[in-house]
């Protein structure tokens, strides 16, 4: 499905006369981006590699090289250990749980407030739930409206 999914999408973006490398440029950090924020004070995690649409489908040893390889490409970036990430579109399992702790990940973010894999937190804290940002931004949309509608009725 990945495969199809991908070949839908590069299709649509050279149907409408876009390169690809042109949309790479705003979707992704550069290394010196990535060096600034690091030497920002920023905590830096791992999000995947090349970002699988499924990583929970994957199996452990795809998964290992998805996380190692996005591992081994911050730590060169910024010379130091990764302790964090945020699983990518809240896809994971207990071989993405198995392989955060062999690579020494604290703590791991889910991308929403909903319950854990299997309903309970594991020990090791890579299950924290976190609200996403479009979300946040809808929840304040909305609460301005309430308000706009509450004045407008004074």
């Amino acid at each position: 499905p990945r495969e199809k999914i991908e070949n839908i999408m590069d299709k649509i973006i050279q149907e409408q006369g876009v390169m690809m490398t042109e949309i790479a440029k705003n979707l992704w950090l550069s290394n010196p981006e990535l060096k600034i924020l690091n030497e920002k004070g920023h905590c830096i995690g791992l999000h995947s590699y090349d970002h699988p649409l499924q990583l929970s489908k994957l199996s452990y040893q795809k998964q290992f090289n998805q996380y190692m390889a996005n591992y081994s490409h911050i730590k060169s970036v910024c010379n130091k250990e990764i302790i964090s990430m945020s699983h990518p579109l809240n896809s994971y399992n207990e071989d993405t749980l198995k392989v955060l702790i062999k690579l020494g990940i604290k703590c791991g973010f889910r991308s929403n407030m909903t319950r854990p894999y299997r309903n309970k937190i594991d020990s090791y804290c890579l299950q924290i739930a976190r609200e996403d940002a479009a979300n946040i931004l809808k929840m304040i949309s909305n609460l301005k409206m309430k308000k706009e509608k509450r004045n407008a009725k004074r």
